[in-house]
């Protein structure tokens, strides 16, 4: 590799109301010298011009798609502006993140220590204040496992050996705070834009792995959500992910990112281990049943299945009952 200081292009994608997120985003990132240019992707902004970046000390291109196309176009627009510019990393980012000082400096050594190592194909992540993302066996799901539910888990477990490097390494990442040489990124290709939005970055960063490379997470690189998640609980809240199912996010969020994981799980889990899935989607899907009759949320209940079914069935693309956000 290149002895030559190392130089990181930001890719992010924003839309709706958040031009304050974004501008946020950008200031947090103004004392990182490798940073020498920001793509800001624009779903649907009419307001793209107005950000401020005359005060940044990295070259700033901002890319208005006309309408609200969803992350997977989206950050396949900024991927391909981002490659052009042939810089060392290509750093991905949500509008509403902010990394903590030394956090970019991690990810780049990081890579580094691992290309040191023997791997030739890296991508490593930052951690997100509040989440977990670390490599025990009960943040990956196994295949045959349905929506992360899997009844293994109540059974005694066989002792295993250590586990390879490969084993170690994240299934998938999100795509705010992931890093990666160019390279990675021309090697998996683009993501699919007929995910539209919600698990599009877990199909496309576990394109890593099955070229034989690894993804790991970095816990001294650190971002903060500005804004959390719909889908993720408040860790002092005792709704288990069943009841939050049931009880939060609008109808497209609802429906794109169940869709898109149980197509994602059903492709790879289901052929590998079809009974075990069948099981555990019989034993999610009554368990859920029962507690949507208790908190008269059928509808909600309806339309979960409802996505589930398209996902098995590989009905991807945009569903015209679910339009995306202006």
């Amino acid at each position: 590799m290149s002895t030559d200081p190392a130089t990181v292009c930001l890719v992010t994608v924003t839309y709706g109301s958040r031009q304050k997120l974004l501008e946020a985003m950008l200031a947090s990132l103004r004392d990182v010298p490798a940073i020498r240019h920001a793509v800001v992707i624009g779903n649907g902004t009419p307001w793209l011009d107005d950000v401020a970046v005359d005060h940044l000390p990295f070259t700033v291109k901002k890319i208005p798609l006309v309408r609200n196309m969803g992350t997977a176009a989206a950050f396949t627009a900024g991927l391909r502006a981002a490659l052009a510019t042939r810089h060392t990393f290509i750093w991905l980012m949500d509008d509403d993140l902010i990394p903590s000082p030394g956090s970019c400096e991690a990810l780049v050594a990081a890579i580094a220590a691992e290309e040191a190592g023997g791997h030739q194909l890296v991508g490593v992540v930052a951690q997100r204040e509040g989440h977990t993302l670390d490599l025990s066996d009960r943040h990956i799901a196994k295949p045959g496992s349905f929506l992360a539910f899997d009844i293994r888990r109540r059974l005694p477990q066989r002792k295993t050996g250590p586990k390879s490097a490969m084993a170690r390494s994240l299934p998938f990442a999100p795509y705010g705070g992931f890093m990666a040489r160019p390279q990675v990124f021309e090697t998996i290709g683009e993501p699919r834009a007929d995910f539209v939005l919600y698990a599009d970055d877990t199909e496309y960063s576990s394109r890593i792995l099955r070229h034989g490379g690894v993804i790991k997470p970095v816990p001294s690189a650190r971002v903060t959500d500005v804004v959390p998640s719909w889908n993720v609980g408040d860790e002092n809240e005792p709704k288990s992910g069943l009841d939050r199912m049931l009880g939060s996010g609008t109808g497209f969020q609802v429906y794109y990112s169940l869709r898109n994981r149980c197509y994602f799980d059903h492709t790879r889990a289901a052929r590998q281990q079809g009974l075990w899935y069948r099981l555990n989607r019989t034993l999610f899907l009554g368990t859920l049943f029962v507690k949507a009759l208790r908190k008269q949320r059928l509808s909600q209940f309806r339309l979960i299945r409802r996505a589930i079914r398209d996902g098995e069935k590989a009905r991807l693309g945009l569903n015209a009952e679910f339009p995306l956000p202006a």
